[in-house]
């Protein structure tokens, strides 16, 4: 394997060299680096009142001509600290010539060239001293067999620009507690839902657990919009790693997709019990929390074992201070741009932030790189940046987009997520002509969106038919949101001329999302989107007619054998989306679009005297509007036929919840009857069929749940159901999943020999990235 040394800081790379040298030679190094004006990156005692010192030039990117001229300018340093042994080691490739040149320019310190070690040295000290090269993850995270692997992979890496997207995030990240924490739970439990705040840096972590599976020898699998992409892409043989970013939406209004929290579930409890299988989910945090009383059945099983929550309190002042110097050192800034963040300790203003966050420092450095912002007023930009973090997109959004790429964007922002370029382009057109009279063609359409491509949106081309579209990360939605909440002309031109029922139903959700609690209210609540739709019902309640007929946006992907993906449009009923609009009049009190759905109740409703069409939202909008005695009695039938499994009853139930006048004691008993034959059934399913204890719970929740919201008890022998389980705990095998959590067991991070405070770490860390770019 060929590590790569030049993803690592020159702080990284001393730490590997005080590892390697310690493994090697046996000795304890001590971590030295004092400053500016020794010259003492490490050290360590061999013989008694005799001492070695150890000078790490990481200079992979500059090479021999400037490492040679600086060990003569070092020479002087060394002169005065007169060591018994001197070591350099360096990441440049050096050649026997050139270091027979270093002996002759170190003399008499460096006595021989087995004191210098090049990059083969050490890539050699790598292979004798594997532990080494597994603790320092940066190495093979992006390592030349790695990525080989991962862009061989077309189901997750399909353009090179994620490639070096991800060759980059290896040089920045910092690894914390969390990723220990991931790992841990990956390796006990195979599946881990990764939350936390916005720009918290859940995705980063997340693709860093991916890379260290892959150094392991699994396949990396990415699920875009539905678990069912997963399903079709398991292999049982096959060590696979899958990863679904953002599982519960990105936003308030969107979640999953009908019965995917049954079907998501189902294969969480798949991998859970499969030892060469690994899932990893990201979500925010307060989405999660809200998830826990949405989906009732997946509650039971995001437990607090499975979750892995990114907090800022992971991110210690020395984690920031890393961060931060990763950001910097691996930038394009300027010289003079590096210097006026390190000088005068003026990092410790943004390490030190409220709202510090990977996300927000590698904006800013950017931004800094694109505008080249004068030097001098880097500070100020970065406590503005961080003071307000919508200032970033504001800034962004007015003054450096074209009206084109303006419109592209609020066209997105009510899609749901993984939109097809080509519905986002016929609303962006539409909206490019009512702010400034001018179509957008295209060919126009499509260079903007590469324009503003891997900034403010990310083009997913894997189906050239169908192009899909989305925020390169959920606060750019989150800005626009608040934009279009403080623009009403913005919000009209959507309205106006949406083809899609989908995004009107999201500006409804948007405008009703003042039920967060704490926090995140604050950041989540639009408060002049509601008053807009009270003042505005008339041609908002003329959109959703208008779109109630019209196709979906929202699409679903499947794979075909050899991974060809294929996408198809969802096909939304029309009882679906009236109750989706009784829900918008109900909020609005808006009775004029109430009545106009009674009408069109009682046209869907001819589909139903034949048993045909949405049974559950045809039970839910059964007592919207009078209708025939002999439909209602159809229908009521119909919820009835067909009650095998716990979720054949939610069409039935919600005829309780919804229409409790229509739900006559007939109806009641004949439901009742029903829940006991599946009790029957899942009962003799739990004694005599299943052999899986995880199965058996989940089938015995199943009918906890549908107990609970019938308001019954179950009629089973919990007696013998205990005894099974018991019996098959007993007979099932741990031998491979303790093979596996040895296979993943982490080792311990290794701690710094010396006792020096973090602010001491944080200090000696700039003092070194400012004495390099000063040289």
């Amino acid at each position: 394997m060929a590590y790569e040394l030049k993803n690592l800081s020159p702080s990284d790379f001393e730490d590997l060299v005080r590892d390697l040298l310690q493994a090697e030679r046996g000795v304890y190094v001590e971590s030295f680096t004092t400053g500016r004006d020794r010259g003492i990156d490490l050290r360590y005692s061999s013989i008694r009142g005799q001492s070695t010192i150890v000078q790490c030039k990481h200079f992979i990117a500059s090479g021999w001509s400037k490492l040679r001229s600086n060990l003569v300018k070092e020479l002087e340093k060394v002169k005065q600290l007169s060591p018994n042994h001197y070591i350099l080691v360096t990441s440049v490739g050096l050649t026997p010539q050139n270091k027979d040149d270093i002996v002759s320019v170190m003399s008499p310190y460096i006595v021989s060239t087995a004191d210098i070690f090049g990059n083969d040295d050490i890539q050699n000290l790598l292979l004798r001293h594997g532990r080494v090269a597994q603790n320092h993850f940066k190495l093979w995270l992006a390592s030349t067999d790695v990525l080989e692997r991962l862009i061989s992979n077309a189901t997750f890496v399909r353009t090179d620009a994620i490639r070096s997207q991800l060759i980059r995030q290896v040089k920045l990240f910092v690894s914390n507690d969390s990723f220990r924490r991931a790992l841990d739970i990956l390796s006990s439990q195979h599946v881990c839902i990764i939350a936390g705040l916005p720009g918290i840096g859940k995705t980063m972590l997340a693709r860093m657990l991916m890379l260290h599976h892959i150094e392991q020898g699994y396949e990396a699998l990415s699920v875009s919009s539905d678990i069912d992409e997963a399903n079709q892409l398991y292999r049982e043989e096959t060590h696979q790693f899958f990863y679904y970013d953002d599982f519960l939406g990105t936003s308030f209004h969107e979640g999953l997709q009908k019965n995917e929290d049954s079907r998501l579930l189902e294969f969480m409890s798949l991998i859970s019990r499969v030892p060469n299988k690994r899932l990893v989910l990201t979500t925010r945090e307060y989405i999660l929390r809200h998830a826990y009383g949405r989906y009732e059945q997946l509650s039971h099983f995001l437990r607090e074992s499975l979750k892995c929550v990114i907090d800022l309190k992971d991110y210690t002042k020395l984690i920031r201070g890393r961060i931060l110097y990763n950001h910097i050192y691996f930038s394009d800034l300027k010289p003079e741009q590096k210097l006026v963040l390190c000088r005068d300790q003026r990092y410790l203003a943004v390490i030190g932030h409220a709202n510090f966050s990977p996300r927000l420092i590698e904006y800013a450095i950017d931004k800094v790189t694109q505008d080249d912002i004068d030097p001098l007023k880097i500070p100020v930009f970065f406590g503005s940046i961080l003071d307000n973090p919508q200032r970033l997109w504001e800034h962004a959004f007015n003054n450096q987009l074209t009206a084109d790429a303006q419109a592209i964007l609020l066209a997105l922002v009510f899609f749901p997520e993984n939109a097809v370029l080509q519905d986002v382009g016929s609303l962006a057109r539409s909206i490019s002509l009512s702010r400034s009279g001018r179509d957008i063609p295209p060919a126009t359409l499509y260079n903007e969106l590469k324009t503003i491509d891997g900034t403010f949106v990310s083009l997913d081309g894997s189906n050239p038919a169908w192009p899909r579209v989305r925020f390169h990360n959920p606060a750019i939605r989150d800005y626009l949101l608040h934009h279009v909440d403080g623009h009403p002309s913005e919000l009209t031109n959507i309205v106006d001329h949406s083809p899609f029922f989908e995004p009107l139903v999201n500006i409804c959700h948007a405008a009703t999302s003042a039920n967060l609690q704490g926090s995140d209210r604050a950041h989540h609540t639009y408060l002049n989107l509601l008053p807009w739709l009270v003042e505005n019902a008339r041609p908002f309640r003329d959109a959703l007619q208008r779109a109630l007929n019209a196709e979906s946006c929202v699409w679903n992907q499947r794979y075909l054998p050899h991974l060809q993906l294929v996408l198809e449009r969802t096909t939304p009923t029309t009882e679906s989306r009236l109750f989706d609009i009784v829900d918008i009049s109900t909020t609005l009190k808006d009775d004029t679009m109430r009545n106009w759905v009674q009408t069109k109740i009682k046209d869907v409703s001819a589909k139903w005297s034949s048993k045909q069409g949405d049974r559950e939202n045809a039970a839910k909008l059964l007592s919207i509007t009078p209708l025939n005695e002999g439909v209602i009695a159809t229908v009521k039938g119909w919820l009835l036929e067909d009650l095998s499994e716990a979720d054949d009853f939610d069409a039935a139930i919600c005829l309780l919840e919804y229409s409790p006048n229509l739900s006559d004691p007939d109806f009641i008993a004949s439901l009742e009857d029903r829940y006991y034959q599946y009790v029957a059934s899942t009962n003799d399913y739990i004694l005599y069929d299943a052999d899986d204890t995880f199965l058996i719970r989940r089938a015995i929740e199943d009918v906890d749940t549908l107990s609970h919201r019938l308001g019954l008890e179950p009629d089973w022998d919990k007696y013998k159901i205990d005894e099974r389980i018991a019996a098959l705990t007993e007979e099932e095998d741990d031998f491979e999943l303790s093979k596996a959590l040895d296979a993943h067991k982490s080792s311990p991070p290794q701690t710094g020999p010396l006792a020096i405070t973090e602010d001491r770490q944080v200090e000696l860390l700039f003092d070194s990235l400012l004495r390099d770019e000063e040289g």
